[in-house]
C-alpha cells in the first residue's frame, strides 16, 4: 500500500543504527529529537505532539509509532503497517545488513507518504484548535497573561482590558511588577520566584494591581509553569478581578467588627427562638458567655416583673411583620435586674419567609435610674419651691409670669391664677426704668445677687426687697427664660435701722466714757452727755444740776437750753428735778400728766415745751445732781430712747463721781507724796547729821544732778527718781560703824572693804521699798568709774546707769567746792580742770561737757542779770 523504504533527509547525518527519542516540535519547526535517552538534541522534520523511536541504519530510518497526544493517530498507525513485514524480519536478525536495508527501503518510502498526508490534516485541525483555543482565552472572564523568566510580559489576552483597561498589547515588554501596588511588593516577587521554581503551582495569590486610570483593583492570580525544550521558558498566569468581592468582604467584616464592638447587646435567634449568637456587649451586660446561651430561648433573661401583655404584644408586632420597640425589665446572671430597651424584628429572605429574629438591646438602667432620681429631684424641687420662704418667680422670654409660688402670694398679695401668663405686676411706677433695666439684664442672660429695691404690693403699699435673679436656660443652653428670688426685707431694714442706732448710741456712750477716763474735767463730761442728748435723742434743751450740800440745793451745771422765754428751762429743771430726786425715779411733765396737771405743768407751758423729762444723778447712794431733757414738740418716747437717756445719766452720774473721786485722790495722793519727800528728805538730814564734815551735801549734789539731769534732756519722771537717789546715795552708810565712819585716820584694807560696801547696803535697804526701787541706780552705782575701777560691780562706760555718772560728777564737784577739816574748799576753775582731767577715766565725758556748759552758761545767766 506505502513503499516500503524511502530515504529519509538528513538522514546521513545520524549515526548509523543508534536509537534516537523523539521529544515533541514546533508549529514550523523541523522535528527535534535526541540520541539516545539522553543525547544531544537533533531537528527531524515537523510534526506536533508525536513521539516515536527511531532507528538509523546506513543513512536510512524506519519510524514507529510509539504516542501520539491530542492529534489525528492514522499517520504513525499507516506508517506501522506499512513497513510492518521488513521491520520484522529485520527486528528477527538485526544483525543481517540486507534486512536492515530493505527496512529503511520499503518503509521508508511509506512512512513518507503516511507522514505527509497526516501532517496536512495535522496542521489544519492544529488551526481549528488554536482558533477555539484562542477565543476560549480571549473571551474568558479570567485575563490569561504569560511573564518570561525576568516578570517581562510576553502575551496579555484581551480580557486584561476589562479587568485592569489595558490593551491587550500595551503592556509588551514591560515588566509585570510595574503593576504591583508597592506595598504588595514582596509578597508577589516570593510567589514569582516560588512559581519558577516549581513551588506552590496552581496556588492563588491575591494582591493590588494598577489600573490604567491610576486606581488599585484586587486581582486573584493563579502562577503555573510554562516549559520548553529548554526548560521553563515563562509563567502562565491567569487573573481574576476580586475587587467587588473584596469590597463585600471588607463591608462583611466593618458590619461584623461593629457588631461585635458595638456598645449595644445584639441577640440573634432562629424561628423556633433558639439563640444563634450573641454579641461581646451581650456578654457584658448580662453576664452569660456566649456558649451559655447558644442553643438556648432568651426566656432565660425574664425577670418575671413584666406583665404578660407586654410580651403578647411583642409576638403580635412580629407575627404582622412589624418591628417592636419597648423597655424590659429582665435579670442578669447574677441575679440583678436591669432595665434594657429593645428593638425586635424579623429577618426575611428573599421570597420573605422569615429565617432568624434580631434583637438590639441597650442597657437603660442608669437613665432609669436617673430618670427616677430626676423624677423625685422634680418633686422636691416643686416642694422646696412652694415650701420656700421667699417669692420665687419664673419668668419666659417675654418677661410673662410662668411660676408663682406660695410665698410670692403671701409677699405681694397676688394668686397665680392672676399674673400666670402676664407680666411682671410687682414693678413699681417710681422705679419703673431701674426695675425693667434690671429685667431686661437677666433676660439678656446677665445675672443679679442681693440686689435691694422696692416693689409694691397688690394693695399698693411699698415693700423692701432683695432681689437675686439669674438666666433659666434650655436643655441646648438657649436662653428661655427667667428666675427670681424676691425675700422681703422690711423687717431686716427696720432692724438695721434699730441696729444703726443702738451702734450710734453705744458710739456715742463710748464718747461719754472716753471724756471720763481723759479728762479731769466734770463740767467737759457733762458737757459731752448734754450734747449727746440733744443730738441723738433730738430733743431741743437739755441740762444737768448739781446737788450742793453745804446749800442743800441743786446748781446748774452745764446747760443747752431753747432760747425763749426770760425764764430759761433752768427754772424748770430745778422744779422737775426736785421731783425726781425726791421720787428716787425718772419724773415726767407733758401730755401724760392727764387732766390733773403737775406743778411744772405751768412752767413747762410758759417755756413752750410739750414735755419734759427729769432723771436723778447717784452714785454709791450718793445724791450727785439730776439730768433733765425737754421737748418743743408731742413724741412718742419709745423704750430704747428710754433707755438710752437712762443710760446718759447713769454716764453723767460716774463722769461726776469720778471727778469727785479724782479730785480726793489727786488731794490723797499729793498728800501722800509730800509725806514720802518729807521722809527722804528727813533720811538724808539725819545721814548729814551723823557725819557733820558732810552736812548739807546731799541736798546740794541733789540739786546739781537734776541741773545737769535737765540739761542732757532726762524725763522729767526720770528726775524725779534721780532726786529720791541723790538724797539717799550714803544711806547704806548707816551700816557702817561709827569707828570706821568717824575714823580720824587712814582707813586700812580690812576697814576700806566694809566701807566700800556702803553701796550695797543701801540696795538691800531701799531695795524693799517699792517706790524707791526706781531710785537704785545712784545709791547703788555712784562709785562705779568709767574705766571699771570703781566698785562694788566694776562696771564700765555705758554699763554704769546715767543717772549714777551724773551724779558721780555732780558728788566730786560738791565735795571739792566744799570746806573739809583737812582742807579748804577749792576754787570752781580748779574743780572744773580736775573733773576735766578725769574725763574718760573716772567720768563719762558726755557728763563733763555738759557740766562745763551748765557753768558757762549759769556764768553768762549772772553776768547778764548784773549787767
Amino acid at each position: 500500500m506505502f513503499p516500503p523504504e524511502c530515504r529519509c533527509p538528513g538522514a546521513d547525518s545520524f549515526p548509523a543504527s543508534r536509537p534516537v527519542h523523539v521529544e515533541g516540535c514546533g508549529d514550523a519547526g523541523a522535528l527535534p529529537i535526541r540520541e539516545g535517552r539522553t543525547g544531544a538534541l537533533k531537528r527531524m522534520p515537523p510534526n506536533r505532539r508525536w513521539n516515536a523511536e527511531v532507528v538509523m541504519a546506513q543513512g536510512h530510518c524506519i519510524l514507529i509509532s510509539r504516542l501520539c497526544r491530542r492529534c489525528w493517530p492514522a499517520g504513525p498507525l499507516c506508517a506501522l503497517l506499512a513497513s510492518a513485514p521488513v521491520l520484522a524480519a529485520w527486528l528477527l536478525r538485526p544483525e543481517d545488513p540486507a534486512l536492515a536495508l530493505c527496512a529503511t527501503a520499503g518503509g521508508c518510502a511509506g512512512a513518507a507518504a503516511c507522514w505527509l498526508a497526516w501532517r496536512l490534516h495535522s496542521r489544519d485541525q492544529f488551526a481549528r484548535e488554536e482558533g477555539r483555543f484562542r477565543a476560549i482565552v480571549d473571551n474568558g472572564f479570567d485575563s490569561v497573561t504569560i511573564l518570561d523568566r525576568q516578570g517581562g510580559i510576553t502575551f496579555q489576552s484581551r480580557s486584561v482590558r476589562h479587568i485592569l483597561g489595558w490593551e491587550p498589547g500595551e503592556m509588551l515588554g514591560r515588566s509585570a511588577f510595574e503593576l504591583v501596588h508597592p506595598e504588595d511588593l514582596g509578597a508577589v516577587g516570593a510567589a514569582f520566584e516560588d512559581r519558577a521554581a516549581g513551588r506552590g503551582v496552581g496556588e492563588a495569590l491575591e494582591f493590588r494591581a494598577r489600573h490604567r486610570d491610576g486606581s488599585w483593583r484586587w486581582v486573584e492570580v493563579v502562577a503555573s509553569g510554562l516549559v520548553d525544550m529548554n526548560g521553563l521558558a515563562g509563567i502562565v498566569l491567569n487573573t481574576r478581578d476580586v475587587s467587588d468581592r473584596h469590597r463585600t468582604e471588607e463591608r462583611l467584616r466593618v458590619l461584623s467588627d461593629a457588631v461585635e464592638q458595638s456598645p449595644v447587646s445584639v441577640l440573634i435567634t432562629d424561628p423556633s427562638g433558639r439563640i444563634v449568637y450573641v454579641n461581646p456587649a451581650f456578654t457584658h451586660i448580662t453576664g452569660y458567655a456566649p456558649h451559655e446561651v447558644l442553643g438556648r430561648n432568651p426566656r432565660i433573661l425574664k425577670s418575671g416583673l413584666m406583665g404578660a401583655e407586654v410580651y403578647q404584644a411583642l409576638w403580635q408586632a412580629l407575627t404582622r411583620g412589624e418591628s417592636w420597640k419597648g423597655e424590659l425589665l429582665n435579670r442578669r446572671k447574677n441575679g440583678e435586674l436591669f432595665w434594657e430597651w429593645a428593638v425586635i424584628s424579623a429577618v426575611r429572605d428573599a421570597q420573605g419567609r422569615t429565617t432568624h429574629f434580631l434583637a438590639v438591646k441597650e442597657d437603660i438602667t442608669a437613665r432609669k435610674r436617673s430618670e427616677q432620681e430626676a423624677q423625685a429631684s422634680g418633686e422636691l424641687l416643686r416642694a422646696l419651691f412652694d415650701s420656700s420662704p421667699a417669692a420665687i418667680v419664673v419668668t419666659d422670654r417675654d418677661a410673662r409670669v410662668r411660676l408663682w409660688n406660695r410665698a410670692a402670694h403671701a409677699v405681694f398679695g397676688w394668686k397665680a391664677a392672676e399674673v400666670v401668663g402676664r407680666p411682671l405686676p410687682y414693678l413699681p411706677p417710681g422705679e419703673a426704668q431701674e426695675a425693667r433695666r434690671l429685667v431686661d439684664l437677666v433676660h439678656s442672660g446677665g445675672s443679679v445677687s442681693d440686689v435691694e429695691c422696692q416693689r409694691i404690693r397688690k394693695d399698693g403699699t411699698p415693700l423692701d426687697v432683695s432681689l437675686s435673679a439669674a438666666p433659666l436656660r434650655g436643655p441646648r443652653g438657649e436662653l428661655a427664660g427667667a428666675v427670681g428670688i424676691l425675700t422681703d426685707i422690711s423687717d431686716r431694714r427696720r432692724s438695721e435701722e434699730q441696729v444703726r442706732l443702738q451702734l450710734r448710741r453705744l458710739s456715742a456712750l463710748h464718747t461719754v466714757d472716753l471724756a471720763i477716763a481723759s479728762t479731769t474735767s466734770v463740767h467737759v463730761a457733762l458737757g459731752i452727755v448734754v450734747d449727746l442728748a440733744r443730738r441723738e435723742l433730738e430733743v431741743d434743751a437739755a441740762e444737768v444740776l448739781l446737788w450742793s450740800p453745804d446749800q442743800s440745793a441743786l446748781q446748774p451745771a452745764i446747760a443747752d437750753a431753747l432760747a425763749g422765754p426770760a425764764r430759761g428751762p433752768s427754772s424748770l429743771g430745778s422744779t422737775l428735778a426736785t421731783r425726781a430726786i425726791h421720787d428716787g425715779r425718772m419724773c415726767a411733765c407733758g401730755p401724760e400728766c392727764g387732766a390733773g396737771p403737775c406743778p411744772t405743768c405751768a412752767l413747762r407751758l410758759q417755756a413752750g415745751l410739750a414735755g419734759c423729762r427729769a432723771l436723778p444723778l447717784a452714785a454709791r447712794g450718793q445724791v450727785l445732781g439730776a439730768l433733765v431733757v425737754c421737748h418743743a414738740e408731742p413724741r412718742e418716747w419709745d423704750p430704747a430712747s428710754l433707755e438710752f437717756l437712762e443710760t446718759l445719766a447713769g454716764q453723767a452720774a460716774i463722769a461726776i463721781a469720778s471727778a469727785t473721786l479724782y479730785d480726793d485722790l489727786r488731794r490723797a495722793n499729793s498728800e501722800l507724796q509730800e509725806a514720802y519727800e518729807a521722809t527722804i528728805e528727813g533720811w538724808s538730814r539725819a545721814m548729814d547729821l551723823r557725819d557733820r564734815e558732810t552736812e548739807g551735801h546731799s541736798q546740794r549734789v541733789a540739786e546739781m544732778t537734776l541741773r545737769l539731769a535737765a540739761r542732757m534732756g532726762v524725763p522729767e519722771a526720770e528726775q524725779v527718781h534721780m532726786r529720791r537717789g541723790a538724797l539717799l546715795h550714803d544711806i547704806g552708810k548707816m551700816g557702817v560703824p561709827d569707828s570706821i565712819l568717824l575714823k580720824a585716820g587712814t582707813l586700812t584694807d580690812d576697814e576700806w572693804e566694809i566701807m566700800r560696801m556702803h553701796p550695797v547696803y543701801a540696795c538691800s535697804m531701799l531695795g524693799q521699798i517699792e517706790f524707791l526701787r526706781p531710785a537704785l541706780d545712784i545709791p547703788l552705782c555712784h562709785h562705779e568709774k568709767w574705766d571699771g575701777t570703781g566698785y562694788p560691780r566694776g562696771l564700765a562706760g555705758e554699763e554704769i546707769p546715767l543717772a549714777a555718772r551724773i551724779f558721780a560728777v555732780a558728788d566730786v564737784w560738791d565735795a571739792l567746792r566744799s570746806d573739809r577739816p583737812y582742807r579748804a574748799a577749792w576754787p570752781e576753775r580748779d574743780v572744773l580742770e580736775h573733773i576735766q582731767s578725769l574725763a574718760g577715766t573716772h567720768f563719762d565725758p558726755r557728763v563733763v561737757e555738759c557740766l562745763a556748759g551748765l557753768l558757762e552758761a549759769e556764768t553768762e545767766s549772772q553776768m547778764g542779770r548784773a549787767a
